[in-house]
């Protein structure tokens, strides 16, 4: 059976197929779940290039009330314990994904590192955070760069 709303010729040729409600509740969803699918695709990324390097990944996706810790894992060229905030694009009309690394953010960071580190009972001679920016541009193979140590936890 058709929605109601297509029956109505004006709303048809004016909206198109948004005139049905349906439609735009397709709409909302895709735009809601469209910016989570990116991320989780760029995170995917950044771990297996952290699994090339050898290091072991300890936690992804750690939450608490403050916050969101992407990916925990252990460097062990470095021996040291790392925070990793990925940040993805799907292209550069924001900026570099990395430039929303800010100091604020990095700030929100360093309190979430201590929080986890609250929770978790891992000896880590060395804390670092790092961040790994993805641009995933349709057509084109995706782009990581990964830059260690932004800040000190």
């Amino acid at each position: 059976m058709a929605c109601p709303c297509s029956r109505n010729r004006l709303w048809r040729s004016v909206l198109g197929d948004l005139s049905c409600p349906r439609k735009w509740q397709e709409v909302i969803v895709n735009a809601v779940t469209a910016p989570h699918a990116l991320g989780r695709r760029g995170e995917e990324l950044a771990v297996r290039h952290l699994a090339t390097l050898g290091w072991h990944i300890l936690d992804r996706n750690w939450r608490c009330r403050d916050g969101e810790l992407d990916i925990v894992a252990f460097d062990p060229e470095a021996d040291a314990l790392v925070f990793v905030e990925v940040k993805t694009r799907a292209g550069l009309g924001f900026g570099d994904p990395l430039d929303a690394v800010t100091w604020r953010k990095q700030g929100k960071l360093r309190q979430l590192c201590l929080l986890w580190l609250a929770e978790h009972a891992v000896p880590a001679p060395t804390l670092r955070l790092d961040a790994i920016g993805v641009l995933l541009i349709p057509g084109e193979e995706p782009r990581l760069r990964h830059v260690k140590g932004i800040d000190g936890c």
